[in-house]
């Protein structure tokens, strides 16, 4: 298999850090209301930040127009692969590279937990699965500084034992 390149536009987002909860609801009446089961037990409702769904809905547009630029490619990719991420940030903060991982891997397979309208989850789906039989290594991934341009490169190839 070629080299495939993807580029993501902006400072990559850690999908784990962007989540919340709710224990409330509003009725149809604009009351507050707790959330609860059937059984009287309160059930928070978990959901992503704004800032992860607009980063997720903006990667998953690149994975589309990839996609439709690219036909001769057999989407999604079933065999293993290595996929090496360049982190291109525009500050020197301390992130944790682990995090940085599960968000694109999200995004790659169609798994990020936020959907984008007009596309179903096929248009933009690159990879079959994340987990460890579909994605062998992460070899090469690296941060770069970058002021003025903050991007992820992703590069899947071929892994090799």
């Amino acid at each position: 298999m070629n080299p495939i390149k993807i580029i993501f536009p902006g400072t990559s987002i850690v999908k784990a850090n962007t989540q919340g909860q709710s224990l409330y609801y509003t009725d149809r009446q604009g009351k507050k209301r707790l959330r609860t089961d059937g059984q009287g037990n309160v059930r928070p409702i978990h959901f992503y930040t704004a800032v992860w769904q607009d980063y997720a809905k903006a990667c998953m547009i690149q994975c589309y127009n990839f996609r439709v630029h690219h036909p001769e490619i057999d989407f999604p990719i079933s065999e293993q692969i290595n996929l090496k991420c360049s982190f291109f940030v525009n500050d020197d903060r301390i992130r944790d590279i682990s995090n940085l991982y599960k968000g694109i891997e999200d995004i790659l397979a169609g798994n990020s937990g936020v959907e984008v309208p007009s596309l179903p989850r096929s248009a933009y789906q690159i990879l079959f699965d994340d987990n460890w039989r579909h994605i062998g290594s992460h070899d090469g991934s690296r941060y770069i500084l970058d002021f003025t341009d903050p991007r992820t490169e992703i590069t899947i190839s071929d892994y090799i034992l």
